[in-house]
């Protein structure tokens, strides 16, 4: 199932949360907006969700699923390990993900 089959182009980041909750889900994103206090501190936690902001933002799609599927097999390892679930991570363009520290 598409996401955007069925959610549509440009819906709310809530949204896209609430269907990352089905099980093995992740929210891989390039949007600014992952990092809001809302989404961070009350939608992850609560629906066990993590999300993975790439940083800095791709260059095009091709660039976008490069990044996916170069990393896919260390993302599974790091949050399948990860303490507790429902966090933020960022993935630099060079180096590991690491856990969006809380301000």
């Amino acid at each position: 199932m598409q996401l955007e089959a069925e959610l549509g182009s440009g819906t709310a980041d809530e949204l896209i949360v609430g269907w990352c909750s089905e099980p093995n889900h992740v929210w891989v994103t390039i949007d600014h907006d992952a990092r809001s206090r809302h989404i961070r501190f009350s939608m992850l936690p609560t629906l066990g969700v993590h999300a993975i902001v790439l940083r800095p933002e791709p260059r095009g799609p091709r660039e976008q699923l490069w990044s996916v599927v170069t990393r896919f097999e260390e993302w599974e390892h790091a949050l399948a390990n990860a303490q507790e679930r429902g966090r933020t991570w960022v993935q630099p363009r060079k180096g590991r993900l690491k856990p969006l520290k809380g301000k």
